[in-house]
Parts: structure tokens; sequence; C-alpha cells
């Protein structure tokens, strides 16, 4: 569009610039590099799913890991980490706390305050298929009004979180008994212990076998997690937007 505008050459260009901009700030996150933490043999279609609509759907590369293998180290590189609740919380303890990118996490036995410090701990519901969004205004309710949301073709398992939760977290939606299920802390946000996120951190709703149930509002909502924890986004768009930044310079 703007290359056939009306414009002189040289404004079209700097427009195009600012495009990239716009486009490396401001767009959801493109192609990222996701490291999955699992235990191979435990809840395989529940993974898989997972692994399938970040590959397949979202166009994400995954890198996955055994929990029983699992470093630190592992996240360098990567643009999110994902915490499945296939794994043993013990085996992953708290090695992506400090890391800065995003994390995800649906084993509740990672939530606790000498691990990731979100919340006091959890356990799951089961079955259900509803949870209730509490924060529509929030960019991790995906759209969906405040109210009950079914999330899965059959009842099925739906985390919850112990309070007291970090201070700095913000419940997104319920569990069927009103204890909280989606919450998620800012970069900077505090955590149980009084230290801050490094990153963004989410915990989600889905637990254990879940994830093979999910139906199109529960893949809103989970899409919506791991676009709002790649923020700020991979470093193909950061380098779109410096792209611009220089198409501005050159053409000045």
């Amino acid at each position: 569009m703007i290359r056939h505008g009306c414009c002189a050459r040289g404004t079209g260009w700097r427009l195009v610039g600012l495009l990239g901009v716009v486009l490396g700030l401001a767009l959801p996150a493109g192609a990222a590099e996701v490291l999955f933490v699992i235990n191979p043999g435990t809840f395989d279609d529940a993974d898989l799913a997972i692994t399938t609509r970040l590959q397949d759907v979202l166009g994400h590369t995954v890198t996955t890991v055994d929990d029983d293998l699992c470093t630190t180290a592992d996240a360098a590189g990567m643009d999110l980490v994902l915490i499945s609740s296939s794994v043993l919380s013990g085996n992953v303890a708290e090695k992506y706390r400090d890391v800065s990118i995003g994390v995800i996490v649906w084993e509740n036995g990672v939530y606790r305050s000498d691990r990731m410090a979100m919340a006091t701990g959890g356990s799951h519901l089961s079955p259900y298929d509803t949870i209730s969004i509490v924060n529509p205004a929030h960019p991790l309710a995906a759209g969906l009004p405040a109210g009950d949301v079914v999330v899965y073709t059959q009842g099925d398992r739906v985390c919850t979180v112990t309070a007291p939760l970090a201070p700095g977290a913000v419940v997104i939606a319920n569990a069927p008994d009103g204890s909280p299920s989606l919450f998620a802390l800012e970069a900077g946000a505090e955590l149980l212990d009084g230290t801050t996120a490094a990153g963004r951190r989410v915990g989600s709703f889905i637990f254990d076998t879940s994830p093979a149930y999910l139906n199109e509002q529960g893949w809103q909502l989970v899409d919506a997690q791991i676009a709002w924890a790649l923020v700020p986004e991979p470093t193909s768009l950061a380098l779109l937007g410096l792209g611009g930044l220089a198409l501005i310079r050159r053409r000045r």
C-alpha cells in the first residue's frame, strides 16, 4: 500500500521504515524458540497436543527436554519456557526462576516460594470443563467476556492455585470452586518471597491430561498465554524493527 501510494519516494521509504519499527514493536510474536520441559511417558497425548499447537498452528520451534535432565542453561537462546504438569516438580524446582524470558507453568508444585515463588502451591479439580473469566480486560482473557467459559470437549482436570498468590500476581480466571486457576505476573512484579519476577510468568488452567481435550475457546486462552509471555518479541521481529530504523536513517 505504501509503495503504491501518492506520497513522494523519500516519504514513502520513511513510511516503510516506520512500518518496520511498528511491526517490530507491536505485532504479536513471530516464530519463536520454545523450551518445553516434560516427563516423557507420563501424559504424552497432552504434551503432544501442546507441541503440535506450537509448531503446526503457531509456527514456533519446540525443543523438549526431559525433566530428569533439565538445567537452567537449557533456556539460553530460547524465547519462552513451558513447564508441563507431567514433570516431577522437584526435578524442575527453581531452575527457571531467574530466566529473563517468559515462563508458563501448569505444574503447580513448581509455584512454591522455594521454586518459582508464584504461589503457595496448588491442586486440581476433576472432572470439569469450565473456568470463569474474572478479569476480561487482561490480554490472557483472549477477548472472552466475564463469566463461565467451556474450555474442554469433555470433563477433565482444571488446575487450581493455593492462596496466597505472589503479591504481584493478577488473576484472570477461577476454577469451578472459586479458587484461582489462570494468573499472571508481569516482569518486575513482586513474587511470594519479596523478590521480583525476572520475566513474564503465567500459571495456566490446564493440568495433566486436559490439553488433549481443549476446545476452540480453550486453545484461544492457551494461545493468548503464549503470545503474552513472548513479549518482548523474538529476535526476528526485533531485527525487523532495527531494519526499519536503518531505512529511516538512510532515506533522510
